[in-house]
């Protein structure tokens, strides 16, 4: 079917071209006296169809011009949010990925290794609290 721009764009200058052709006949033929009785009339006519049809032409193809522009601007942001939306999902992918990774090497090495000291290392805090008596009752030498 083709560009449906460019065929509006050439209806559009049809549509133009023929208000031109109307305003010819009317400053030569009309106006300029170079039209006279019946001829007069038939120009008359002729000029009423020129200038309706070209203003049809001319109005319709510019609406329609407007109107696939804002289809593309309309399609064009819809692409750009669902490209967003999938390097957002890409993104949560890879660092979801990445978490994974980084806890299966943890397993198996430091994270392990760093619980069991904290815990053992909370353990003996708390024992050595606790035979050396609270800070809130001093020992009394007496």
């Amino acid at each position: 079917m083709g560009n449906p721009k460019f065929t509006q764009g050439i209806r559009m200058v049809a549509g133009v071209y023929l208000i031109y052709l109307a305003y010819q006949v009317i400053r030569d033929g009309l106006i300029g006296g170079g039209m006279t009785g019946r001829n007069f009339w038939i120009g008359l006519v002729g000029v009423i169809v020129f200038i309706g049809a070209g203003l049809y032409f001319a109005i319709r193809a510019s609406k329609e011009m407007m109107r696939l522009q804002r289809e593309d601007r309309e399609r064009l942001a819809q692409e750009a949010a669902e490209e967003a939306a999938e390097k957002a999902e890409n993104a949560a992918y890879f660092r979801q990925m990445k978490g994974l990774e980084d806890h299966s090497d943890g397993d198996d090495n430091a994270s392990g290794d760093d619980i069991s000291e904290e815990s053992a290392s909370g353990e003996d805090t708390e024992s050595n609290s606790e035979t050396s008596g609270s800070p809130e009752e001093p020992e009394s030498s007496e």
